[in-house]
């Protein structure tokens, strides 16, 4: 038997990265306290196989998701500082996403999409 150890890099979102990008995108400071994630998993009705996921927040009134700040289109992917997020991968979890506690948003929470 042979066994291969594969080292897997991660690329978590700081509380700052999500402040920046809120911040340039909405074109005025945001903390971290003023925005609510919503972390989404998508399993489309049509395959019903879990198909990756994205990130939506809300600050300041504005409705913002990760396709419109972290989306890479050249790439076809989430990806931030030239570095791939695991937001694509099937059931990625909340520490597979931020290295700090989702405490710190004023609210966070998940669900799945079944929509096509």
């Amino acid at each position: 038997m042979k066994t291969l150890t594969k080292t897997i890099e991660i690329n978590l979102l700081e509380q700052e990265d999500i402040e920046n990008i809120l911040s340039s995108y909405i074109g005025e400071e945001v903390d971290i306290s003023d925005v609510s994630c919503t972390l989404v998993h998508c399993i489309p009705c049509d395959t019903e196989t879990p198909d990756g996921a994205y990130l939506e927040f809300e600050v300041k009134g504005k409705e913002v998701d990760s396709f419109d700040v972290l989306w890479d289109e050249d790439e076809g992917c989430h990806r931030l500082n030239g570095k791939n997020l695991r937001l694509d991968e099937p059931w990625v979890t909340e520490e597979e996403i931020f290295a700090f506690d989702t405490g710190l948003f004023a609210s966070f929470n998940s669900y799945v999409d079944g929509s096509d």
